[in-house]
């Protein structure tokens, strides 16, 4: 994935320099920008990609699918926030539950 980034930006760069130096540009600017723009493709484009695939997960989490909906501490409901967990629901690791 890393690797398809780099080319992508490399590529890129490699255009807009072509580019510039058909538009007449001098030889160390064509340079500049082959690597400002190929540095810059290498970190957005995996930063929109991070940032779109947060976005779209946050769209599928309903209410109802959330974890903090279905907790029964929920803080929409005060008395059970304050109910206390059954003690005999976590033992330390080695230590069987009594029935």
């Amino acid at each position: 994935m890393i690797v398809g980034y780099v080319l992508v930006g490399s590529f890129a760069g490699a255009l807009v320099s072509v580019v510039a130096l058909l538009l007449g540009a001098s030889l160390w600017l064509a340079f500049g920008l082959y690597a400002l723009v190929g540095s810059a493709v290498v970190i957005i484009v995996p930063t929109a990609r991070m940032l779109t695939g947060d976005l779209a997960f946050l769209a599928r989490v309903t209410a109802s699918e959330h974890p903090l909906q279905n907790r029964p501490d929920n803080l929409s409901d005060p008395a059970g926030a304050l109910r206390r967990p059954d003690p005999t629901a976590l033992k330390p690791l080695g230590q069987s539950r009594q029935v």
